[in-house]
């Protein structure tokens, strides 16, 4: 009888972590850089699809920034600019983990 639970309670932890797993998939959107805001650590891009949604992001604590595949800082972002943002959804924001930015 304890194999069968201890199995059951393995198998319902395994399907929790994949639960946990699958809603931290990262997402992006390509667009144009029309604000950058250091000091708060975030940034506004207008996406490039045809809505042309404004996005406001913040940046990951972990999170890199790239300027012509060279790491930079959010501060070297500059207004116009072409990005690439890789970001996930935490607690209904956009939190941006890499921002590229230039050539890719």
């Amino acid at each position: 009888m304890t194999r069968h639970s201890t199995l059951g309670l393995a198998l319902i932890v395994a399907v929790l972590l994949l639960g946990l797993c699958a809603t931290a998939q990262a997402d992006e959107t390509r667009g144009k850089l029309i604000g950058v805001y250091p000091d708060r650590h975030t940034f506004i891009v207008t996406s490039a699809d045809s809505k042309a949604r404004m996005m406001t992001f913040d940046l990951d604590r972990n999170g890199k920034v790239f300027i012509n595949n060279r790491e930079a800082s959010l501060m070297e972002l500059q207004v116009g600019q072409d990005v690439l943002v890789i970001f996930e959804m935490q607690m209904d924001r956009p939190v941006a983990v890499e921002v590229r930015a230039g050539r890719d």
